[in-house]
């Protein structure tokens, strides 16, 4: 072939460069040296010469500039460096979901059934909403106290990756940005590891609204709580009626079946 007519693309460097794209990063350099020798090896047969090289005979930059791209583009994919097979990574994600959605283990009366599957792990923000009301101390009315009451928790909902996905209030109930909705009742509660934290719980689900994520939810828990607990005073006669807002924050795992 002569110089400047149409030169098909050498099958050798055709299949490096691609190589490059799969090789570990151990082997990017040497890969590259191969691509570029290819063009100067006397070797190589004479009609892919013309695809390589200028008049003079030279290595054109454009060249060089295409492998040192691949090279870039190879390592910014391969950060890890040595390269994973594609089995293995699908190996490796389904793993790690599996442990991240694997069943806690927690006291036996805020259990889910064993047939249970774990759907879903919100992480919650925000408040228990406490509000002062009379309570009367036996069934024959003869004496009353006041005590703060739970109104209702107001918190925002957050996935593992700190992104904002919903939110929980009155009823109580679930909002995912989905639209759907999950109102919960209370079950079981133990009460948590540390003496300043609310209560853990379980809840069964009692309705749904729209289409979503929470749709087939048939349970909920309520653990790893912090804070949350009502004053300890502050209640009385003249606060009947006043609320008090108390910090929180909470792990929610949705479940479907189990039922």
């Amino acid at each position: 072939m002569r110089f400047g007519e149409e030169a098909r693309p050498p099958v050798e460097l055709t299949e490096i460069v691609g190589q490059l794209a799969r090789t570990s990063c151990g082997n990017i350099v040497t890969r590259a040296i191969d691509a570029v020798n290819l063009c100067r090896d006397g070797g190589v047969r004479a009609w892919h010469r013309p695809c390589c090289l200028d008049r003079a005979g030279v290595i054109p930059m454009k060249m060089i500039a295409t492998v040192l791209f691949v090279l870039l583009v190879n390592a910014l994919v391969n950060l890890g460096c040595a390269e994973t097979p594609a089995a293995d990574r699908a190996t490796t994600a389904a793993s790690a979901a599996a442990v991240d959605l694997a069943k806690p283990e927690v006291p036996g009366p805020v259990a889910v059934s064993p047939t249970a599957k774990l759907a879903l792990k919100l992480h919650a923000v925000g408040a228990q909403i406490y509000s002062c009301a009379a309570v009367t101390d036996d069934p024959a009315g003869s004496g009353t106290t006041y005590r703060w009451k739970l109104k209702a928790p107001e918190a925002t909902l957050f996935d593992a990756s700190g992104a904002t996905v919903g939110k929980h209030y009155a009823g109580p109930k679930w909002q995912y940005k989905d639209g759907s909705v999950l109102a919960g009742a209370k079950v079981a509660e133990v009460k948590a590891p540390g003496q300043d934290d609310i209560a853990w719980l379980l809840l069964k689900a009692v309705s749904h609204e729209g289409q979503g994520v929470f749709t087939d939810v048939t349970f909920a828990q309520r653990l790893n709580t912090s804070k949350g607990k009502a004053p300890a005073d502050g209640c009385d006669a003249s606060a009947q009626g006043h609320e008090a807002r108390a910090d929180y924050s909470a792990d929610y795992l949705f479940y479907t079946g189990g039922v």
